[in-house]
Parts: C-alpha cells; sequence; structure tokens
C-alpha cells in the first residue's frame, strides 16, 4: 500500500493536492531502484512512479488547496517526524562511535583531533536535542492538532533549550 499525494488541476482550474492510498499492486505502479543513500539502503524508500494510475473518489483521505499550510499537518508533522528522525540519529550516533574508534588509533597530526571530536560531539547532541524536542512534541499522541506545529515547536524549544 502506499500512501501518498498529488497535485490535480480539478474542473474549476483550481490546483488542489490530494492525498490518498493505493495498491502497490495497481496497474500502472512502479518502484525505481534509486535508494542508494547511506545507512537507508533496504528501507522501502525508493521512488514510486505512477503511470495513468486510476484513483477512486474513495481512495481520497484529503482535498486541500495547493501552496497553503493544511491544518492536517500539525498531526503529520507532530507524529510522523520524530519517527522519520530517529533513523538519522541512529545513523550519527553510530558515526560518533565509529569516529571514536578510528581516533584511538590515529596518530598523524592528532592536535586537531578535540577540535574535530568537539564539533562531531556538538553536531550529535543537536540532533539528539532536536528529536527529544519532536518526541515530546508528540506527547505520547496525547496533543491537540490545533494551533501551528511550528508555533508548539517554538514553545518546546523554548522550554528544552
Amino acid at each position: 500500500m502506499a500512501v501518498t499525494s498529488a497535485t490535480y488541476l480539478n474542473p474549476s482550474k483550481e490546483w488542489k493536492v490530494l492525498h490518498f492510498a493505493v495498491s502497490m499492486k495497481t496497474k500502472g505502479i512502479s518502484v525505481a531502484d534509486d535508494w542508494n543513500a547511506m545507512g537507508m539502503r533496504g528501507t522501502g524508500s525508493q521512488t514510486i512512479m505512477f503511470n495513468n494510475v486510476f484513483i477512486s473518489d474513495e481512495s481520497i483521505a484529503l482535498e486541500r488547496p495547493r501552496n497553503e499550510f493544511h491544518p492536517v499537518w500539525n498531526v503529520v508533522l507532530t507524529v510522523a517526524l520524530p519517527l522519520i528522525m530517529v533513523a538519522y540519529v541512529g545513523i550519527a550516533e553510530k558515526a560518533m562511535e565509529i569516529a571514536l574508534e578510528k581516533r584511538k588509533n590515529y596518530q598523524r597530526n592528532s592536535k586537531h583531533m578535540p577540535y574535530i571530536i568537539g564539533k562531531l560531539k556538538n553536531s550529535l547532541l543537536s540532533v539528539q536535542s532536536q528529536w527529544k524536542a519532536m518526541c515530546t512534541l508528540t506527547n505520547d499522541f496525547y496533543f491537540s492538532p490545533s494551533g501551528s506545529y511550528y508555533d508548539r515547536y517554538t514553545i518546546i524549544q523554548n522550554q528544552c533549550f
């Protein structure tokens, strides 16, 4: 099942964005072999191509104006971003672990190592802090989807930092 969105020029000549789910077995859907990002291989994140795929009205969960913020993002961003971000936090944590291990055997020009390791540690702490703030926003899925996600993020950011 693919849960995605696409732009649509309706009969009134207004651009809309349709959010829908469609079976990956539907005729005209194919998956490209184009996802080779380090740490993300095998995650199913390849490009999904739609070629003359019919999407029924019943499959459309949401229709919204294009180029406008829609309140659905208050829920989507709050719930999805911590899940998406955790993969990158894990990659950053492993990179730090590898760097510290490599540092043990590095002898040449080692005067700059504290600076490099410190910079890497600062980046890791930044990523971890931002992810933790996202998780705080989710609040075990007990949150009100009213107001802007960005307004809530600013409130949490001010409380955490």
